[in-house]
């Protein structure tokens, strides 16, 4: 007999039988393939990896490249999207701060820079992808993402100011 709305199943009310498994999803039918071959799984990561190399990305650039190119007649801006605070607590060497929610607001005064190469980063992504996705929207065509972001550079041991 089946459940009033709103109240509780006892285990005396519970089927005879478990209900029907629901055909599997192509996320299940890749694992249970993956079980059934016994492939492992860090052989499929190793593959995976092997076919997108780290900074194989055009639209980022990795933190030795953007090391390598500071100082230099063709370093790229630098723009740290994060908050003032964040910021002021330490930021790439020669970095621009310019807040992800401001940007739209700024836009004008960025598009002089329209012609110019832009690293853009935060924290661990999700603003500079924002930000990234935002400048390219409105016609910038040398957007960059800095690989790892400030976390990573800051990781890594590079200078921060």
């Amino acid at each position: 007999m089946p459940t009033p709305p709103g109240s509780c199943r006892i285990p005396g009310d519970l089927p005879s039988r478990p209900p029907p498994k629901p055909e599997p999803t192509n996320c299940r039918r890749h694992t249970e393939m993956v079980r059934r071959n016994k492939v492992p799984f860090l052989g499929l990561l190793l593959v995976f990896s092997a076919c997108s190399p780290a900074g194989s990305d055009p639209n980022s650039m990795a933190p030795k490249e953007l090391l390598d190119r500071m100082g230099t007649e063709d370093a790229p801006i630098v723009l740290d999207v994060r908050s003032p605070w964040e910021y002021q607590a330490g930021h790439v060497p020669g970095a621009y701060n310019l807040e992800d929610r401001q940007v739209p607001y700024r836009i004008e005064e960025l598009k002089q820079l329209k012609d110019r190469e832009i690293v853009v980063y935060c924290e661990v992504g999700p603003r500079a992808r924002w930000v990234e996705g935002y400048l390219k929207q409105e016609g910038f065509t040398k957007v960059k993402h800095l690989v790892g972001d400030f976390s990573g550079w800051r990781r890594s041991g590079n200078p921060v100011e």
